[in-house]
């Protein structure tokens, strides 16, 4: 199945007109006009290829399931070769739906990327599961990969983290002279702030930069209380007084719990 936007027109002294948009939308829910009602969902859009062939019989191999291609427009050429400017390729831009407004705010959606699983193996050779990859241009494979940074959380001596100055990403302390422990939160209350998608195995890095001037480590130790946070690797960040030392570190801290009430557990690694 085809869908395509009219043709642009042309314009041989001014500016040619643009081409029309493409819009596959779902329903709105329905609103709910009764007290203590609930507005019915919005439907779900699915775009879907056809499964590949099968193979019925002999040594051959199935048929590829269909490609999903979404690419963005090339950007217009100057075809008169009047030192004009090509004009700018099309982004894609992929929008998860904003939380809708209320005494308690709705949850913003997430954007879920999951590479395909393996098929059943019967033996004929090693599973290769799908993967994410990011490419650049094959002639110029320079791939600049740019991500949204908060400004980092800075505070000094003993400290008990906050989960969002622990989702934020980059803590930075100076231990005012002496040794300190940087207590983190409660497990439960880690998982709490994460996404309604957080699912067994999903991580995220956190890094902490200690800025003392002497040998005053900072310690990072478990909260305890509902919810564990287990350290693999060393939980002491050194300052940066010697060539042995940088000064910070990188943990990827790992849910290893699940959605119960007293289930959010995680473990947290050493990784630089």
């Amino acid at each position: 199945m085809t869908l395509a936007s009219g043709a642009a027109g042309t314009e041989t002294t001014g500016q040619a007109g643009a081409s029309g948009a493409v819009i596959l939308e779902s329903a709105a829910g329905g609103a709910a006009t009764g007290l203590n009602g609930e507005g019915g969902d919005s439907g779900t859009l699915t775009i879907r290829t056809g499964a590949g062939g099968a193979l019925t019989e002999g040594a051959g191999t199935g048929g590829d399931g269909g490609v999903i291609a979404i690419t963005g427009g090339r950007g217009g050429e100057d075809t008169e070769d009047n030192d004009a400017t090509g004009g700018l390729g099309a982004n894609v831009n992929i929008t998860a739906g904003q939380g809708g407004d209320g005494q308690t705010a709705g949850a913003g959606g997430s954007v879920v990327v999951t590479p395909g699983a393996i098929g059943a193996d019967g033996g004929g050779g090693p599973p290769i599961n799908g993967a994410i990859f990011l490419k650049g241009d094959g002639a110029d494979p320079v791939l600049p990969l740019f991500r949204g940074q908060a400004t980092e959380v800075t505070e000094t001596g003993a400290q008990t983290i906050v989960v969002g100055d622990l989702l934020n990403g980059i803590y930075v302390n100076d231990p005012t002279g002496a040794a300190r422990a940087i207590t983190m939160p409660n497990g439960d209350d880690l998982r709490d702030a994460c996404p309604a998608d957080l699912a067994i195995g999903d991580s995220f890095d956190f890094t902490m930069i200690n800025t003392g001037s002497t040998a005053e480590p900072l310690t990072l130790t478990d909260a305890g209380g509902n919810g564990t946070i287990t350290f693999v690797g060393s939980a002491i960040v050194d300052a940066f007084v010697t060539t042995e030392s940088s000064g910070s570190s990188i943990f990827r801290f790992r849910f290893t719990g699940s959605s119960g009430s007293t289930n959010g557990t995680w473990t947290v690694y050493r990784i630089a």
